[in-house]
């Protein structure tokens, strides 16, 4: 049992050893010299169609924004849909370049959203107004079973 104790330190010494060795360089190859594109070379420019379209887009999410604050997606879902489908398909014009396409898309999505934010925000005024009148009517009622009972309670 000790030879095998002095071995592992041993065993470990040989291994750093090796792994320490030098080793031969292989030759270097030399390859022909490419040269990389400057920066303004792999940059494609802006053209004025993509910056519209990035507008509208930035427009319409703006829109689809007002449109989930006023819960459109659950007041009038379809309309939400249409919305979220023209983004879509704005966002695959645009993976296409065709900017112009992209952009009415964009466009016709913000109008949707902006009209489905109207819609739900109508909604939500006449859910209150609902709720107000019937708050209002079970007031009265209590108000009437209360006098009720006074005039129950004095007649006897």
């Amino acid at each position: 049992m000790k030879k095998l104790l002095f071995l592992i330190p041993v065993v470990l010494l040989l291994m750093a050893a090796c792994a320490s060795a030098p080793e031969e360089e292989p030759e270097a190859v030399e390859e022909p010299a490419q040269e990389m594109p400057s920066e303004e070379e792999t940059e494609k420019p802006v053209s004025e169609y993509q910056q519209t379209a990035e507008t509208a887009l930035k427009e319409a999410k703006e829109a689809r924004e007002k449109a989930d604050s006023f819960k459109a997606a659950k007041a009038v879902p379809d309309l939400y849909k249409k919305g979220e489908e023209l983004i879509l398909q704005g966002q695959a014009d645009e993976t296409e370049e065709d900017y112009l396409s992209a952009t009415e898309n964009y466009q016709q999505a913000k109008v949707t959203f902006e009209e489905a934010a109207a819609k739900a925000e109508k909604r939500r005024k006449e859910a209150l107004q609902a709720l107000k009148e019937a708050e209002e009517a079970i007031s009265n009622v209590e108000k009437s079973a209360q006098e009720a009972e006074e005039e129950a309670a004095d007649n006897e």
